[in-house]
């Protein structure tokens, strides 16, 4: 055994080598550039950025940091190369190829900077590739920039061209380059930075792999923009671009507008008011629940024994469907009423979430106390970008718990996270909008305590999830029923998506896209009933503004499904292609195949022809935004 004395002195042995001590000073050389970067950002755009205070500023650099990391570990993927077969190759060439790759990206890097500091000026976000889209149009792109900032900017690319150049030739390269020594061992050591640099690059070993949404930390979203590293952005964006331009185009988009708006005449005129006037909202959001798993909905009688229950005291929606397949697209659909697309993902994009609306801005913009609660790394899937918003007053995840519960793979399961919401709701101000999305449900389905049925297979797997998720809702609500704020507030329960399991149901199915959705609590006016109009996720903020008078116009694709002549349809996007359901009718279409996978009632073509006109306007507003 090696003891601790002799592990440091082979540490600091290691640490002094001029092999290790190069490539150390060229991972710090690109970190001190992205950091100048933050910096000159801030500075260039003094209307936002002086508004924060200075210790935001550097916020700002400390939260950018995983993203500068991840982007520096990229830029040393080449040089580390180059180190390993250093014995290889002349030293004097070696060196010309080092030095001729790190200038090379270094101008990139300074010029997509550039670019960056003074687009935001003009779109208010950070740069990607969107300004591919316009390519195109180079003079339509360029109007708004005057001689004397396409002159500023350059000035400014040299000058600091010129200074990092300089800055790496001699503190990075420096007069000891030829004493260094190459051989076996110090390709041995490249190789083994170059496998360690995979850590940083992908965030670390946490089940959510780095995001733009990881470095977002304020309410102010030009400091949160200045925090992520430009460099990455641009080729997070560039990597996810096949998805990003996949528009749908089935026919002339004046015919696909005509074909909406037809479709989209909902009228809330005689709309029943079901819930008391500034009632709180509870919105609980279940993960992976379909009907199927709910008796009084699907097929299964024994895994959900609560949300059995709940459906005989609620105001259930029973054609109630996910718009997407995934948490990410789930989520977007509640809280901006955004259709789900086939093969992209908007929550992705920082820049297009922005840009969409949001179910707590009204109740925010009345004074309602909002809040949303996740077990779970709120980094996933850029769920912080989504979330981080001026209408969301507080987010508590992960690490807002105790690090001695013992949590399951995705973080903390769900009865200490419900337990956390009914201690704060105690001392909440009132109204509320307090919004929750579980994980104790999701896959590998490892809940804490004594399975109720066999772990053998993924199957038992799944119903043992389920039927912990729902005994852990039927506690809360039942403890919730004793609390002062009861009586005047509307739970609202559904979930993100569907699920195969149980049952291996077909990933395009109906079984997996119908969710439960149900209305209850002590402000809820109505008598138990259920709902039989055709709906989605997209449909809830259209509904819940309804109930209290606010308009819902920005919901454009959102409709009130408590309007008493709505027939109502539901449409969902899966992989490349769509379903589309209503009372007398239901299809599902394979885009790829070009042919529909099921269809069955009456004026099937007519349904058809709404459902891609729905993919068409949904896929380029998302292209658009």
């Amino acid at each position: 055994m090696v003891g601790s004395k002799e592990l440091f002195l082979r540490l600091t042995r290691l640490i002094l080598k001029k092999e290790f001590f190069f490539i150390v000073k060229l991972y710090v050389f690109w970190l001190v550039v992205f950091l100048v970067q933050k910096m000159l950002f801030m500075l260039f755009n003094p209307v936002e950025s002086m508004v924060l205070p200075a210790t935001d500023w550097l916020k700002v650099l400390y939260h950018g940091l995983p993203l500068d990391l991840s982007a520096g570990a990229y830029l040393m993927v080449i040089p580390c190369m180059l180190l390993v077969s250093a014995p290889l190759w002349r030293k004097s060439l070696l060196r010309i190829f080092l030095v001729s790759y790190v200038v090379a990206m270094l101008l990139i890097v300074l010029f997509v900077g550039v670019v960056d500091m003074n687009l935001y000026r003009y779109w208010g976000t950070k740069l990607d590739i969107m300004p591919l889209f316009y390519l195109n149009n180079p003079t339509e792109a360029l109007a708004s920039i005057s001689v004397g900032e396409i002159l500023l900017l350059v000035l400014l690319f040299v000058v600091l061209a010129i200074f990092f150049s300089a800055g790496f030739m001699r503190l990075v390269i420096g007069k000891n380059w030829h004493s260094i020594r190459y051989n076996l061992k110090s390709s041995l050591l490249a190789l083994f930075i170059a496998m360690l640099l995979i850590l940083p690059a992908r965030g670390g070993v946490d089940v959510a792999t780095i995001n733009p949404g990881v470095v977002y930390f304020h309410q102010h979203q030009f400091a949160n923009h200045s925090a992520v590293n430009v460099l990455w952005n641009v080729l997070y964006s560039w990597v996810e671009k096949e998805n990003m331009l996949a528009s749908k185009t089935f026919m002339s988009d004046e015919q696909a507008r005509g074909l909406f708006a037809e479709i989209h005449q909902f009228s809330d005129v005689g709309s029943p008011r079901v819930i008391k006037e500034h009632a709180n909202i509870l919105l609980i959001v279940l993960e992976g629940f379909s009907n199927k798993i709910i008796e009084p909905l699907g097929r299964y009688n024994d895994i959900t024994p609560y949300l059995n229950k709940l459906c005989s005291e609620s105001l259930v929606f029973s054609n109630f469907f996910a718009s997407g397949d995934r948490s990410d697209k789930g989520l977007v659909s509640i809280f901006s009423g955004f259709p789900s697309q086939p093969q992209s993902i908007i929550i992705k994009y920082s820049s297009k979430t922005q840009r969409l609306p949001f179910l707590t801005d009204a109740f925010h913009d009345k004074g309602y106390q909002t809040a949303f609660y996740y077990g779970g790394n709120i980094n996933f899937a850029n769920f912080r970008s989504y979330f981080t918003r001026a209408s969301m007053d507080d987010i508590i995840t992960i690490n807002d718990f105790s690090r001695k519960i013992k949590r399951q793979k995705w973080g903390v399961p769900d009865e200490f996270v419900y337990d956390r919401i009914l201690h704060d709701l105690d001392s909440i101000r009132e109204p509320f909008f307090v919004s929750v999305f579980t994980l104790s449900s999701h896959d590998p389905f490892d809940v804490p305590g004594e399975p109720v049925f066999d772990r053998s297979t993924r199957e038992a797997l799944s119903k043992n999830g389920y039927y912990y998720a729902d005994r852990c809702l039927g506690e809360f609500i039942e403890k919730a029923k004793q609390k002062h704020w009861w009586d005047n507030t509307l739970v609202v329960i559904t979930s993100d998506h569907g699920s195969r399991s149980p049952g291996n149901t077909d990933g395009h199915s109906r079984e997996k896209f119908a969710i439960p959705m149900l209305w209850l609590g002590g402000a809820l006016l109505c008598e138990p009933s259920f709902v039989k109009t055709y709906g989605s996720q997209v449909d809830i903020a259209s509904t819940i503004y309804n109930q209290f008078g606010f308009g819902s116009t920005s919901f454009s694709y959102s409709k009130n499904l408590l309007t008493p002549s709505a027939n109502g349809y539901a449409y969902y996007a899966f992989n490349n292609g769509f379903g589309f359901y209503t009372s007398g009718a239901g299809m599902i279409y394979d885009n790829t195949a070009g042919k529909f996978i099921y269809r069955a009632g009456t004026h099937v073509a007519r349904w058809h022809d709404y459902g891609k006109a729905i993919m068409q306007i949904s896929t380029k507003d998302f292209l658009s935004k």
